[in-house]
């Protein structure tokens, strides 16, 4: 084995640590939205849109029904000539 003289061993266990900075990127959207909860006001003003709203939502939802029901079945039973890769890639 060859020989380490004294002073080569501790050069090389005494390397010299760095402290290591953090940076905390700011975050946007916190800042756009705010700190804390909703206001009493806000949520008087959100059940009050609630409770009178006129607008059906029911054709839009069963549209989205409809096509998420429509890919479950297609995932459950693909079409013959579509290859299993194929298939994979559109789950």
């Amino acid at each position: 084995m060859a020989h380490m003289d004294s002073h080569t061993h501790t050069e090389h266990s005494s390397a010299q640590t760095r402290e290591a900075e953090f940076f905390s990127p700011p975050n946007h959207l916190k800042t756009k939205v705010g700190h804390g909860g909703l206001t009493e006001d806000i949520l008087s003003k959100a059940q009050a849109l609630l409770e009178t709203n006129t607008v059906d939502f029911v054709p839009l939802a069963e549209m989205y029904l409809d096509a998420l029901m429509k890919g479950i079945e297609q995932a459950r039973t693909p079409s013959p000539d579509i290859d299993n890769e194929t298939h994979r890639t559109r789950l």
